[in-house]
Protein backbone atom coordinates (compact mmCIF):
# COMPACT_ATOMS: atom_id res chain seq x y z
CA UNK A 1 0.00 0.00 0.00
CA UNK A 2 1.36 3.39 -0.93
CA UNK A 3 1.55 5.22 2.38
CA UNK A 4 2.36 8.87 3.00
CA UNK A 5 4.38 10.45 5.81
CA UNK A 6 1.89 10.98 8.59
CA UNK A 7 3.44 13.13 11.32
CA UNK A 8 2.80 16.62 9.93
CA UNK A 9 -0.44 15.76 8.13
CA UNK A 10 -1.93 13.98 11.10
CA UNK A 11 -0.99 16.70 13.57
CA UNK A 12 -2.45 19.43 11.33
CA UNK A 13 -5.64 17.48 10.82
CA UNK A 14 -6.10 16.73 14.51
CA UNK A 15 -5.35 20.33 15.44
CA UNK A 16 -7.97 21.58 12.99
CA UNK A 17 -10.42 18.92 14.13
CA UNK A 18 -9.97 19.86 17.79
CA UNK A 19 -10.41 23.58 17.03
CA UNK A 20 -13.62 23.15 15.07
CA UNK A 21 -15.22 20.02 16.52
CA UNK A 22 -15.63 19.76 20.28
CA UNK A 23 -15.68 16.12 21.33
CA UNK A 24 -18.40 16.91 23.83
CA UNK A 25 -20.66 18.79 21.44
CA UNK A 26 -19.94 17.90 17.83
CA UNK A 27 -22.23 15.35 16.11
CA UNK A 28 -19.47 14.72 13.56
CA UNK A 29 -16.95 13.87 16.27
CA UNK A 30 -19.51 11.56 17.88
CA UNK A 31 -20.09 9.86 14.53
CA UNK A 32 -16.34 9.32 14.10
CA UNK A 33 -16.05 7.77 17.54
CA UNK A 34 -19.19 5.65 17.26
CA UNK A 35 -18.31 4.17 13.88
CA UNK A 36 -14.56 3.82 14.38
CA UNK A 37 -15.01 2.10 17.75
CA UNK A 38 -12.48 4.06 19.73
CA UNK A 39 -12.58 4.63 23.48
CA UNK A 40 -9.50 6.74 24.04
CA UNK A 41 -7.38 9.35 22.30
CA UNK A 42 -4.40 7.25 23.40
CA UNK A 43 -5.09 5.03 20.42
CA UNK A 44 -4.21 7.75 17.93
CA UNK A 45 -0.99 6.81 16.18
CA UNK A 46 -0.58 3.63 18.21
CA UNK A 47 1.39 0.88 16.46
CA UNK A 48 0.06 -1.90 18.65
CA UNK A 49 -1.78 -4.46 16.59
CA UNK A 50 -1.36 -1.99 13.89
CA UNK A 51 -1.37 -6.76 6.95
CA UNK A 52 -1.81 -5.11 10.51
CA UNK A 53 -3.81 -7.04 13.10
CA UNK A 54 -4.15 -9.99 10.73
CA UNK A 55 -3.48 -13.73 10.82
CA UNK A 56 -1.88 -16.41 8.65
CA UNK A 57 -4.21 -17.66 5.92
CA UNK A 58 -5.19 -21.31 5.68
CA UNK A 59 -3.31 -23.39 3.12
CA UNK A 60 -4.91 -23.16 -0.36
CA UNK A 61 -7.65 -20.76 0.85
CA UNK A 62 -6.82 -18.00 -1.64
CA UNK A 63 -5.63 -19.72 -4.86
CA UNK A 64 -6.10 -16.49 -6.83
CA UNK A 65 -3.59 -14.47 -4.77
CA UNK A 66 -0.68 -13.25 -6.91
CA UNK A 67 2.74 -11.86 -6.06
CA UNK A 68 4.41 -9.48 -8.53
CA UNK A 69 8.13 -10.24 -8.71
CA UNK A 70 11.22 -8.75 -10.28
CA UNK A 71 13.53 -11.05 -12.24
CA UNK A 72 16.01 -11.33 -9.38
CA UNK A 73 13.75 -10.69 -6.40
CA UNK A 74 12.80 -13.33 -3.87
CA UNK A 75 9.77 -11.49 -2.46
CA UNK A 76 6.76 -9.75 -4.03
CA UNK A 77 6.97 -6.05 -4.83
CA UNK A 78 3.17 -5.83 -5.02
CA UNK A 79 0.17 -8.11 -4.78
CA UNK A 80 -2.48 -8.94 -7.33
CA UNK A 81 -5.33 -11.29 -8.09
CA UNK A 82 -5.91 -13.84 -10.85
CA UNK A 83 -9.16 -12.81 -12.56
CA UNK A 84 -8.93 -15.03 -15.67
CA UNK A 85 -6.54 -17.83 -16.70
CA UNK A 86 -4.16 -15.37 -18.39
CA UNK A 87 -5.01 -12.12 -16.58
CA UNK A 88 -4.01 -10.58 -13.26
CA UNK A 89 -5.51 -7.44 -11.70
CA UNK A 90 -3.29 -5.17 -9.61
CA UNK A 91 -2.79 -1.48 -8.75
CA UNK A 92 -1.79 1.06 -11.38
CA UNK A 93 1.11 2.29 -9.28
CA UNK A 94 2.57 -1.24 -9.41
CA UNK A 95 3.27 -0.91 -13.16
CA UNK A 96 7.06 -1.20 -12.86
CA UNK A 97 7.02 -3.60 -9.91
CA UNK A 98 7.30 -6.90 -11.74
CA UNK A 99 8.59 -8.89 -14.69
CA UNK A 100 6.93 -12.13 -13.63
CA UNK A 101 4.21 -13.31 -11.27
CA UNK A 102 4.00 -15.99 -8.60
CA UNK A 103 0.64 -17.73 -8.17
CA UNK A 104 -0.20 -20.28 -5.50
CA UNK A 105 2.35 -19.29 -2.87
CA UNK A 106 1.46 -18.90 0.78
CA UNK A 107 4.74 -19.04 2.68
CA UNK A 108 7.87 -17.60 1.05
CA UNK A 109 10.00 -19.34 3.68
CA UNK A 110 8.76 -22.76 2.50
CA UNK A 111 10.57 -23.83 -0.66
CA UNK A 112 8.52 -27.04 -0.89
CA UNK A 113 5.28 -25.28 -1.79
CA UNK A 114 3.71 -25.95 -5.17
CA UNK A 115 3.26 -22.74 -7.12
CA UNK A 116 3.46 -21.28 -10.61
CA UNK A 117 5.96 -18.74 -11.89
CA UNK A 118 4.73 -17.11 -15.10
CA UNK A 119 6.36 -14.37 -17.15
CA UNK A 120 4.43 -11.29 -18.20
CA UNK A 121 3.29 -10.74 -21.79
CA UNK A 122 2.03 -7.17 -21.39
CA UNK A 123 0.75 -4.69 -18.83
CA UNK A 124 -2.10 -2.23 -19.34
CA UNK A 125 -2.66 0.60 -16.92
CA UNK A 126 -6.00 2.36 -16.61
CA UNK A 127 -6.01 5.13 -19.25
CA UNK A 128 -7.25 7.69 -16.69
CA UNK A 129 -4.79 6.76 -13.98
CA UNK A 130 -3.36 9.81 -12.20
CA UNK A 131 -0.08 9.04 -10.49
CA UNK A 132 0.05 12.12 -8.25
CA UNK A 133 -3.28 11.14 -6.68
CA UNK A 134 -3.56 7.42 -7.54
CA UNK A 135 -7.06 7.76 -8.97
CA UNK A 136 -8.24 4.89 -11.20
CA UNK A 137 -5.43 2.90 -9.61
CA UNK A 138 -5.85 -0.26 -11.66
CA UNK A 139 -3.47 -2.39 -13.73
CA UNK A 140 -4.09 -5.42 -15.93
CA UNK A 141 -1.29 -7.93 -16.47
CA UNK A 142 -1.52 -10.42 -19.31
CA UNK A 143 0.40 -13.65 -18.71
CA UNK A 144 2.45 -15.56 -21.27
CA UNK A 145 0.46 -18.74 -20.57
CA UNK A 146 -2.56 -19.86 -18.61
CA UNK A 147 -2.50 -20.43 -14.88
CA UNK A 148 -4.09 -23.60 -13.53
CA UNK A 149 -5.26 -21.86 -10.37
CA UNK A 150 -8.81 -20.70 -9.77
CA UNK A 151 -9.55 -17.04 -10.62
CA UNK A 152 -11.62 -14.84 -8.33
CA UNK A 153 -15.01 -13.41 -9.25
CA UNK A 154 -15.19 -9.65 -9.64
CA UNK A 155 -17.84 -7.30 -8.35
CA UNK A 156 -20.13 -6.27 -11.22
CA UNK A 157 -21.33 -3.24 -9.31
CA UNK A 158 -23.99 -5.08 -7.34
CA UNK A 159 -21.97 -5.98 -4.23
CA UNK A 160 -23.19 -4.61 -0.91
CA UNK A 161 -20.63 -1.98 0.09
CA UNK A 162 -22.76 -0.18 2.62
CA UNK A 163 -21.03 1.18 5.75
CA UNK A 164 -20.11 -1.56 8.17
CA UNK A 165 -19.99 -4.33 5.54
CA UNK A 166 -17.34 -6.91 6.47
CA UNK A 167 -14.58 -7.19 3.87
CA UNK A 168 -11.23 -8.98 3.93
CA UNK A 169 -7.86 -7.80 2.62
CA UNK A 170 -4.99 -10.16 1.82
CA UNK A 171 -1.26 -9.63 1.39
CA UNK A 172 2.36 -10.17 2.37
CA UNK A 173 2.78 -6.56 3.48
CA UNK A 174 4.12 -5.04 6.67
CA UNK A 175 2.64 -6.27 9.95
CA UNK A 176 3.37 -2.93 11.64
CA UNK A 177 3.81 0.53 10.17
CA UNK A 178 7.33 0.69 8.77
CA UNK A 179 7.95 -2.85 9.98
CA UNK A 180 9.07 -6.03 8.19
CA UNK A 181 7.06 -7.80 5.52
CA UNK A 182 5.44 -11.14 6.27
CA UNK A 183 6.76 -14.40 4.79
CA UNK A 184 3.32 -15.94 5.25
CA UNK A 185 0.28 -14.57 3.44
CA UNK A 186 -1.92 -12.62 5.84
CA UNK A 187 -5.61 -11.81 5.94
CA UNK A 188 -7.52 -9.30 8.03
CA UNK A 189 -11.19 -8.39 8.24
CA UNK A 190 -12.07 -4.71 8.06
CA UNK A 191 -15.28 -2.70 7.61
CA UNK A 192 -16.45 -0.45 4.80
CA UNK A 193 -16.29 3.13 6.09
CA UNK A 194 -18.95 5.77 5.29
CA UNK A 195 -17.72 7.94 2.45
CA UNK A 196 -17.98 11.13 4.50
CA UNK A 197 -15.74 9.71 7.24
CA UNK A 198 -13.11 9.01 4.60
CA UNK A 199 -13.53 12.15 2.51
CA UNK A 200 -13.11 14.58 5.40
CA UNK A 201 -9.64 13.49 6.61
CA UNK A 202 -8.46 13.00 3.03
CA UNK A 203 -9.81 16.38 1.88
CA UNK A 204 -6.30 17.83 1.67
CA UNK A 205 -5.42 15.01 -0.75
CA UNK A 206 -8.36 15.65 -3.06
CA UNK A 207 -11.01 13.67 -1.23
CA UNK A 208 -12.30 10.24 -2.22
CA UNK A 209 -13.47 9.56 -5.77
CA UNK A 210 -16.44 7.45 -6.86
CA UNK A 211 -13.94 4.88 -8.15
CA UNK A 212 -12.66 4.39 -4.58
CA UNK A 213 -13.90 2.89 -1.33
CA UNK A 214 -12.46 3.03 2.17
CA UNK A 215 -12.20 0.37 4.85
CA UNK A 216 -10.73 0.01 8.33
CA UNK A 217 -11.31 -1.56 11.72
CA UNK A 218 -9.68 -0.62 14.98
CA UNK A 219 -6.09 -1.88 14.87
CA UNK A 220 -6.56 -3.54 11.47
CA UNK A 221 -5.49 -2.36 8.02
CA UNK A 222 -3.47 -3.08 4.91
CA UNK A 223 0.02 -1.56 4.90
CA UNK A 224 3.23 -1.12 2.91
CA UNK A 225 3.76 -4.07 0.57
CA UNK A 226 0.07 -4.95 0.21
CA UNK A 227 -0.45 -2.69 -2.83
CA UNK A 228 -2.37 -4.28 -5.68
CA UNK A 229 -3.79 -7.09 -3.57
CA UNK A 230 -7.49 -7.90 -3.38
CA UNK A 231 -10.13 -6.59 -1.01
CA UNK A 232 -12.88 -9.19 -0.99
CA UNK A 233 -16.27 -10.09 0.37
CA UNK A 234 -15.35 -13.50 1.72
CA UNK A 235 -17.52 -16.51 0.98
CA UNK A 236 -17.49 -19.99 2.45
CA UNK A 237 -14.94 -21.07 -0.15
CA UNK A 238 -12.66 -19.36 -2.66
CA UNK A 239 -15.23 -19.97 -5.42
CA UNK A 240 -17.71 -17.80 -3.50
CA UNK A 241 -15.32 -14.91 -2.82
CA UNK A 242 -15.96 -11.64 -4.67
CA UNK A 243 -13.27 -9.02 -5.19
CA UNK A 244 -14.59 -5.52 -4.54
CA UNK A 245 -11.37 -3.53 -4.23
CA UNK A 246 -7.66 -3.19 -4.98
CA UNK A 247 -5.24 -2.09 -2.25
CA UNK A 248 -4.28 1.43 -3.30
CA UNK A 249 -3.14 4.07 -0.79
CA UNK A 250 -3.58 5.72 2.59
CA UNK A 251 -1.95 7.73 5.36
CA UNK A 252 -0.04 5.54 7.79
CA UNK A 253 -1.33 2.12 8.80
CA UNK A 254 -4.35 1.55 11.06
CA UNK A 255 -4.54 5.18 12.15
CA UNK A 256 -7.84 6.24 13.66
CA UNK A 257 -8.92 8.92 11.21
CA UNK A 258 -7.25 7.56 8.07
CA UNK A 259 -8.89 4.41 6.63
CA UNK A 260 -7.24 2.43 3.87
CA UNK A 261 -8.26 3.56 0.37
CA UNK A 262 -9.05 0.95 -2.29
CA UNK A 263 -9.78 1.20 -6.01
CA UNK A 264 -13.40 0.10 -6.37
CA UNK A 265 -13.60 -2.84 -8.78
CA UNK A 266 -17.35 -2.43 -9.35
CA UNK A 267 -17.16 1.26 -10.25
CA UNK A 268 -18.07 2.06 -13.84
CA UNK A 269 -14.59 3.39 -14.61
CA UNK A 270 -12.67 0.31 -13.45
CA UNK A 271 -15.28 -2.23 -14.53
CA UNK A 272 -15.28 -0.83 -18.07
CA UNK A 273 -11.48 -0.85 -18.13
CA UNK A 274 -11.43 -4.55 -17.24
CA UNK A 275 -14.21 -5.52 -19.63
CA UNK A 276 -12.59 -3.62 -22.52
CA UNK A 277 -9.41 -5.68 -22.22
CA UNK A 278 -10.20 -9.06 -20.68
CA UNK A 279 -12.22 -11.88 -22.21
CA UNK A 280 -13.88 -14.04 -19.58
CA UNK A 281 -14.90 -17.60 -20.41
Amino acid sequence: MTKCSILICLSLFLRQFSLTHSQAQSPLASLFRKFLDTESDDYLGSKEEIIIGGSDVDVDRYPYQVGLMSSFGSFPNCGGSLIAPTWVLSAGHCLSAAEKVIIGRRDFSNDDEYYEEITIKQVIRHPRYLGFRLSNDALLIELEWESSFQPIKLDDGSADLSPGQDVTVIGWGATSEGGPLSDVLQEVEVDIVPRILCSIPYFMYGGIFLSEICARRRGKDSCQGDSGGPLIIKGETASEDVQVGIVSWGIGCALLFFPGVYARVGSRSIRNFIEDNVTFD
